[in-house]
């Protein structure tokens, strides 16, 4: 099992990024592969990225009604109490987001895809 990472999302929605390509190939391969998942933390972080960043109401709005087509509603995963007591054992080592994140892929057993050096720190598989 892989799930996604924040470092997908944010790349996939700009084309001028350098990860454009590979990430829109990730995010798009969610919702054919049986085995790639989306955490329900990297929806957030990726709406508090964009909030933060000031991007507009309306074009969340419509990213997300648009993610919605790609990403069907089984394969996201939830936070559980489990989870978040992991999470608070990593934060100390990262950001809240990325041990959240970390704390997922550790309870179900999953690589990340993604490119930050912190998971596989964690002894957690990334790819790529």
């Amino acid at each position: 099992m892989k799930i996604i990472d924040t470092m997908v999302i944010i790349p996939s929605l700009d084309q001028n990024h350098p990860l454009h390509r590979d990430a829109l190939k990730h995010l798009t391969a969610v919702s054919y592969s049986k085995d790639i998942y989306i955490p329900s933390a990297v929806l957030l972080e990726s709406d508090l990225v964009m909030k933060n960043n000031r991007i507009p109401k309306k074009d969340r709005a419509e990213l997300f009604e648009k993610l919605s087509l790609i990403i069907p509603k089984n394969k996201v995963l939830p936070i559980t109490a489990t989870i978040l007591r992991k999470t608070v054992e990593l934060e100390e080592n990262k950001n809240y987001f990325d041990a959240l994140i970390a704390s997922t892929a550790l309870e179900y057993n999953s690589e990340i895809i993604s490119k930050d050096p912190f998971f596989s720190k964690q002894g957690i598989k990334t790819t790529w």
